[in-house]
């Protein structure tokens, strides 16, 4: 029932009534609203929210969320009175202080201050908050900015004024937030006057650049997000416009549109709401900036069609501000904001260390002795106890073919050689050719002549009827196989005589000896076998198998063999084979067993095989009679078992306990790292073994099983074990959680496997099979089996389902992540449901879906003659960005099927690596942490790249990673009660103490020059340091026709890069540095003969440094002539001693103008006294990119000037430079400009 009532709005929403029962009682029947669009629960009323509340707004101080009047009610309770309280999730008095919480928000960089902010909100919401902070400090690093505006903040001024320290601003001016909404706040730097003219909840105003001619006016905007609110702020803007006539910028949030097209998903807006703020702008005289960067910027967080995309932030100005701003530029960024951060190899981290190595090796040696020693000794005892075993252990007598016990010796040799003798001697059969008739030629021509051709160098040097199941061995399966019937079958399938003769040639060039109490004894050549071991001789078995497969095949059609099918319609299974592993199916009936024992016996009698009558056995269906077994067991002599427990070494059957049914995996991998070598292997042995060898143990099981999630963690947990030392009773500490272990090295991590999302990918594999080998046993069983209608994609899961297909179905998602479709004639693709779009897309289509129906393909798009695209319709569909992917599409004229891609392998075939790191990249991107991980990547390249010992490259990992047992890790784990190092008592012992700041160490790091130069900087953590290490130092010089310096460049960059790369950039750099003094004819010298003949060549370079190389090319076109030249590094050693000061430098860079720095004099003065040629003109640049020339500037020499007047520069003392530009970085210059010269008798 529906009923229609009239509400008065003006007065408090009506909580419920009391109504009449039977026999004259009353209840309360309470009223239940919903989608009300404001509501206050302090007053009641529908015209504003709880935070617009006058009486809230008023009585602030004192009133507290226990004593509001509403509330949503749970339908099962009762209301106990004429109010209601509301129920807060996390309740915080908006009169509580701020507390102190261990939240910790790290800037990009990690020597950076750190910052503790309280968030009183729920987890997610803090989060969101932290990330955010995070962002901002990347963003506020990089920009540099002037006047930083932040709406919403919902921070006390406490919080922000902490954030005003950590981003180093001047001032700043808060608007407080009220409660847990709204909050403004403005951020300016130092230099430039800022006033503040007004504000309010929704705007900040000031002006800029305050009492000077200059002046202009900036005002940070917040529009409200409720309809009653935005009338509030419209006739805001419109007073603002009356206060000033200063040229005038407005930016912020507006929460509103100017058109449609800046909202994307569900319901357009209204076009009567869009009206309001088209109003507002033109009344105020404003424009809209524009942008570049992502087209909207706010997100409901939604998926599918309920997700809407807006464009909601904006900035605004008036004429006279865009004529004084003319070259003005808005950007929307990304959510990541990308940082720049440069440095160089870390191979001179080994000489830091010297001192502490030499000091452990003493201390090894005092306390442990020589352990090489220790092993070799023990090796040698065991040894000894090996060969004391094996002497009790020799044959002492032996029952030759007659029965005899022969004790002899001689007797012993001549009984076991002619045993082997006989094992591998030919037993001369026939009746092959009623095998072989039924081998089909598999092999064609073409295969023969791959087969017989020459072999390269290159391969040279690289190999509800009963059934039943009959589990064959073979009694010396590869001993017995006829060498003749082996020939036979190759050639029966078509190979070439000249192959056929090679591999016989290897089978026949075997001979043999017995090995009796350790001596060979005999020595003889066989004429059947199969050398076990030889990786060839799996595939020759298996070309013998196939006159089994044949006869089996051949009974089969003949219907004296009816199979067993596993569901209705399904594949008949008569037998599968797996090397010498035969299973054979047939009905539980004595004339189907008298078929297969007499194509057994044929087999035997062609191929030499025999069967094994102990360990061949015999499994029936539940359906068989007992009568039958009995008759069948009878007749054919041959064991019953109940059920199979594994076959290939996987479990047959799994019941309930899947834990169970795959202990065996727990017990293996513990049985490896039991041995006592692996107890004496160090870390980098360690890891070799548990990448190769533990952690493939359970590879194999989990092509077919998911395995439970407790033996997983049981698995890695006797991983971490090992990894971290565990010793029997004796338990180590376990420094880093299993996750960070199993990051890949390359983002700080060991690179060890998660076995879960391993598993998973393991099996996707088997999904992506069934997608596509249509034409396996494999896919036709499965198919008619679980989805005979669909695909493995539509299948249902079943909770009669055996366990291997409920492991395949629950890794799906996998596939549906990591797949797209490659259009052909998009009859099988779906536009709106399925992934098709390239990269960088999702892969399906943001376009909501609007005119075509819901389940319309993609073939609907295509023109049928000829083969294109119909791009009238996908542009009157799509949106602007799926028009341009989809008609970049390619289609073929032959219009193939649809085919289902892997798009993380440029081959489009599935692998289980990019599955596995495509399901890792999933879990770390909802990960807090670095929004630019390149640089990251870069860094742990460099430290795993070090030219030192493994041991000190793990070191050096644990180092980074905190992980070593510092007491500031021990008091965190409750080992210790206090963190103070044991040496210097002063502070807390952390990595960067141990091994850097303690004042023990520093007669260590004295004797380094390096060492003191990083010294010199405040180093937060190890990282820090390590991260100072990475400067890449660029020098440059200049010199004139004579060889005198005209002008030098000392640059550093923060950030890793190769060697080319770094000479690349050099280049570049003096390249740019020709142009800023006015030089337009110039010689250019390195020494890398790479980045010199790339210069010199015309070509487009695709090295990893080809763009530098266009963008230097470019600068050179502007000269009006440069050459480019390769000398010697001796040649170079003014600019290499430039860039090695590079770490000296405060700033980023530095420049000399008619001046060299005074350490550069006498190197200088050295190369006139050795002659060195002259040249036009000389720039020599240093670094990893070595020299360059560049020409005289424009104006006279200053030089040339004093030596014509006869004056003398005099020496000065106090600051090198007595001019600066006053611009910020990276255009910032230092001159000496002023100085005091005489002559010569002024200075006697």
């Amino acid at each position: 029932m529906r009923i229609r009532v009239v509400v008065d709005i003006t007065k408090p929403l009506c909580r419920g009534r009391k109504i009449g029962l039977n026999k004259g009682s009353e209840g309360w029947f309470s009223f239940k609203h919903e989608r009300l669009p404001n509501f206050c629960y302090w007053c009641g009323l529908l015209t504003h929210e709880e935070k617009d509340c006058n009486y809230w707004l008023k009585n602030q101080e004192v009133l507290s969320r226990e004593e509001q009047g509403y509330v949503d009610k749970d339908k099962s309770k009762k209301p106990t009175g004429s109010s209601w309280k509301r129920i807060v999730r996390n309740p915080v008095s908006p009169t509580s202080p701020a507390r102190r919480s261990p939240t910790t928000l790290r800037s990009k960089r990690a020597h950076q201050p750190m910052i503790d902010l309280d968030f009183k909100r729920d987890p997610k919401k803090n989060k969101a908050a932290v990330d955010s902070v995070h962002e901002l400090s990347i963003m506020v690093r990089k920009k540099d900015p002037i006047v930083l505006f932040l709406s919403e903040t919902k921070l006390d001024e406490n919080q922000l004024e902490v954030l005003r320290c950590q981003w180093r601003f001047r001032g700043k001016f808060v608007v407080p937030s009220r409660g847990q909404s709204g909050g403004l706040v403005m951020y300016w730097s130092g230099c430039m006057r800022v006033s503040i003219s007004s504000y309010s909840q929704h705007h900040i105003d000031a002006v800029l650049d305050y009492q000077s001619p200059n002046a202009w006016r900036f005002t940070g905007f917040y529009g409200s997000p409720t309809v009653e609110g935005k009338a509030t702020a419209w006739s805001i803007l419109r007073t603002l416009r009356t206060h000033h006539t200063l040229p005038w910028l407005c930016a912020g949030d507006f929460n509103k549109l100017l058109s449609g097209s800046e909202k994307w998903g569900r319901r357009p807006r209204p076009e009567h709401q869009m009206s309001q703020f088209r109003q507002v702008v033109d009344d105020c005289g404003f424009m809209d900036l524009g942008f570049t960067g992502p087209a909207y910027t706010w997100c409901n967080n939604q998926t599918g069609y309920s997700r809407v995309l807006k464009h909601l932030d904006r900035s605004l100005a008036t004429t006279d501000w865009l004529l004084r701003f003319p070259n003005c530029l808005v950007h929307h960024m990304h959510m990541a904001w990308e940082a720049d951060c440069r440095g160089s190899p870390m191979f001179r981290v080994s000489e830091k260390i010297k001192a502490s190595r030499r000091s452990l090796h003493r201390w090894s040696k005092q306390c442990f002795g020589s352990v090489r020693f220790s092993i070799e000794v023990k090796t040698r005892q065991l040894e000894r106890e090996e060969a004391t075993a094996l002497a009790l252990q020799n044959v002492q007598g032996i029952m030759d073919e007659d029965g005899i016990w022969q004790q002899e010796e001689d007797k012993i040799e001549l009984a076991v050689v002619s045993y082997y003798k006989s094992l591998f001697t030919s037993a001369n059969l026939g009746d092959m050719e009623e095998v072989l008739n039924g081998v089909s030629r598999v092999v064609s021509s073409e295969m023969n002549d791959q087969l017989i051709r020459e072999f390269t160098a290159s391969e040279m040097r690289q190999g509800q009827q009963g059934y039943m199941a009959l589990k064959l061995d073979m009694s010396k399966a590869y001993d017995q196989v006829e060498w003749v019937f082996l020939e036979k079958i190759m050639s029966t399938m078509g190979f070439h005589r000249k192959w056929v003769a090679l591999m016989m040639e290897c089978v026949r060039s075997v001979s043999y000896s017995v090995l009796i109490n350790g001596e060979p004894k005999g020595y003889f050549h066989p004429s059947r076998g199969l050398r076990q071991g030889d990786p060839i001789s799996l595939y020759l078995f298996l070309f013998c198998a196939e006159g089994l497969h044949a006869l089996l095949s051949r009974a089969a059609v003949s219907r004296q063999l009816q199979g067993l099918s596993i569901s209705r319609g399904g594949p008949k299974l008569t037998h599968l084979f797996f090397a010498d592993d035969s299973v054979l199916f047939c009905r539980a009936t004595l004339m189907e067993c008298n078929t297969i024992m007499e194509i057994l016996r044929k087999y035997e009698r062609a191929s030499g095989q025999q069967i094994n009558q102990d360990k061949t056995t015999l499994f029936f269906s539940a359906s068989t009679t007992d009568i039958t077994q009995e008759e069948i067991k009878h007749a054919l002599q041959l064991p019953v078992i109940k059920h199979y427990e594994t076959y290939l070494g996987l479990p047959s059957l799994v019941g309930r306990s899947k834990y169970a049914s795959f202990s065996q995996l727990k017990e293996q991998m513990w049985c490896k790292v039991q041995g006592w070598k692996e107890k004496l292997l160090t870390q980098a042995g360690k890891e070799v073994l548990i990448k190769a060898v533990i952690q493939a143990i359970p590879t194999y099981t989990m092509h077919c099983f998911k395995l439970p999630k407790k033996l997983c963690s049981d698995l890695e947990g006797i991983i971490q074990n090992f990894w971290w030392g565990h010793k029997d009773a004796a338990r180590k500490v376990h420094w880093l959680k299993w996750s960070s272990l199993c990051r890949p090295k390359c983002r700080g991590g060991m690179g060890f496997r998660e076995l879960m999302k391993f598993n998973e990918a393991l099996l996707a594999k088997q999904v992506w099979r069934l997608l596509h080998n249509k034409e396996s046993l494999f896919y036709k069983v499965f198919k008619a089996k679980f989805f005979p209608h669909g695909t493995v994609m539509e299948a249902r899961h079943s909770t009669c389902a055996s366990y291997p297909w409920k492991s395949i179905l629950n890794a799906r998602h996998v596939i549906t992540k990591g797949t797209r479709w490659r259009i052909g004639n998009g009859l099988s693709t779906r536009i709106w449901h399925d992934k098709w779009l390239p990269p960088p897309s999702s892969g399906n289509p943001i376009t909501p879906p609007c005119v075509l129906p819901h389940d319309v393909c993609v073939s609907s798009l295509i023109l049928d003659t000829p083969a294109i695209w119909n791009t009238s319709l996908i542009e009157q569909i799509f949106s602007p960005g799926d028009v341009q992917l989809i008609t970049g599409l390619v289609l073929s004229s032959r219009r193939g099927e649809d085919k289902l891609i892997w798009s993380r392998e440029k081959c489009g075939i599935y692998s289980v690596r990019s599955a596995y790191r495509l399901l890792c990249e999933e879990m770390y991107a909802n990960e807090p942490g670095c929004s630019d991980t390149g640089v990251w990547k870069q860094f742990w390249k460099k430290v795993w790249s070090v030219q030192v010992p493994h041991k000190l490259r793990q070191f050096l990992w644990r180092a980074c990673t905190e992980s070593l047992p510092t007491m500031v890790n021990m008091q965190r784990r409750c080992i210790v009660p206090s963190a103070r190092c044991s040496f210097c008592h002063f502070e807390d012992e952390d990595v960067r103490h141990v091994l850097w700041s303690c004042p023990v160490l520093s007669s260590v790091w004295a004797s380094h020059g390096f060492a003191c130069k990083l010294f010199r900087r405040r180093h937060f953590s190890f990282l820090d340091i390590l991260s100072d290490l990475f400067v890449l130092g660029l020098g440059v010089i200049i010199r004139d026709g004579q060889g005198l310096p005209i002008a030098a460049l000392c640059k550093r960059f923060m950030c890793l890069h190769s060697v080319d790369d770094a000479e690349a950039i050099a280049a570049r750099e003096a390249l740019q540095f020709v142009g800023e003094i006015g030089i337009t004819d110039a010689e250019f010298e390195g020494d890398s003969l790479t980045i010199c003949n790339a210069l010199r060549s015309q070509d487009q370079s695709f090295a990893s440094f080809g763009d530098i190389i266009d963008e230097a090319c470019l600068l050179a076109s502007s000269l009006s002539r440069c050459s480019f030249s390769h000398v010697k590094w001796e040649g170079n050693c003014v600019a290499h001693l430039l860039a090695r000061r590079a770490i000296d430098l405060q700033e980023d860079f530095l420049v000399w103008l008619e001046d060299v720095p005074p350490y550069l004099e006498s190197v200088i003065h050295l190369e006139f006294r050795m002659d060195r040629p002259l040249r036009k003109v000389e720039i020599q640049v240093g670094g990893n990119a070595r020299s360059a020339s560049k020409a005289r500037p424009k104006n006279a020499c200053f030089r040339e000037a004093l030596d014509h007047s006869g004056l003398i520069d005099l020496r000065y003392v106090g600051p090198h430079f007595t001019w600066c530009n006053n611009h910020d970085p990276p255009h910032k210059t230092w001159v000496r400009l002023d100085r005091a010269v005489a002559t010569t008798n002024w200075l006697n």
